[in-house]
């Protein structure tokens, strides 16, 4: 019977374990260098920065007051155009006043004849309203009427510009029409003897000016002043008076 081989290393290992530590470090035992693993990472707990958290709390108060600032200025920028197109497109219009006028004119019914050469003298005082805005008169024409009947050629005023809240008083003198309807001429004929009412007319083109330089088209302009009460003396020849004086026109545009 063959005797068990000693050495033989599939042979079952039997009886108690050892008690020295197993170390893998794929060297056999009796190598004389052994492997020593690396002690184990310590491990620190997060710590509390308190300094970390304050500037980013900082920085997120910096981006909320930095979006609000944008935010207040955009609706700044919107609100400035749309007031500037506002005060563009619908601004205020001049007002026009009959400060006086007299006309000394000596009226043919009483003649029984349809010429006439009287004379008139008309002040205007004409106020723009705009704080933003310059008013630009270019053209202005100027008539006085009866009962629409025109009794004086139409008068070219000079153009001339307003500032804002300005306000520019207007002279004119202007002379009756050639020849005048008869029955125009009795109608005023008949009221010599106390009051007449006559109406005067103004038109011109005008344009709109702002700070920037920005500019409206020209637009015509008409101003309607009715109820120009102009009083004679007793012997209907004398020269008439405005009777009520500063009185505020109509103007359309």
């Amino acid at each position: 019977m063959a005797s068990p081989n000693l050495d033989d290393p599939n042979k079952p290992v039997t009886g108690h374990p050892s008690s020295e530590p197993q170390v893998a470090t794929g060297y056999p035992r009796s190598s004389a260098y052994f492997y020593i693993p690396p002690p184990p990472s310590p491990h620190f707990p997060a710590l509390h920065r308190p300094h970390h958290h304050h500037q980013r709390s900082q920085s997120s108060l910096l981006c909320r007051l930095s979006a609000a600032l944008l935010s207040l200025s955009l609706l700044l920028a919107a609100f400035l155009s749309i007031t500037f197109l506002v005060l563009l497109l619908c601004p205020l219009l001049p007002s026009f006043r009959l400060a006086s006028a007299s006309a000394s004119a000596s009226f043919s019914p009483l003649l029984n004849s349809t010429a006439n050469d009287g004379v008139w003298n008309l002040s205007i005082q004409v106020t723009n309203p705009n704080s933003k805005l310059d008013i630009l008169y270019d053209r202005l024409e100027i008539s006085v009427l009866y009962k629409d009947e025109f009794l004086t050629a139409r008068t070219e005023l000079l153009p001339f510009d307003q500032g804002k809240g300005d306000q520019t008083l207007l002279n004119a003198q202007l002379r009756n029409v050639g020849a005048t309807s008869l029955d125009v001429l009795k109608a005023i004929g008949e009221e010599r003897s106390g009051v007449v009412s006559y109406g005067v007319r103004v038109w011109g083109l005008v344009s709109f000016r702002s700070d920037g330089g920005w500019r409206t088209r020209k637009r015509l302009m008409i101003v309607f002043c009715y109820g120009v009460e102009i009083g004679y003396d007793g012997s209907g020849g004398g020269p008439g008076r405005l009777l009520n004086p500063w009185k505020e026109c109509k103007v359309e545009i």
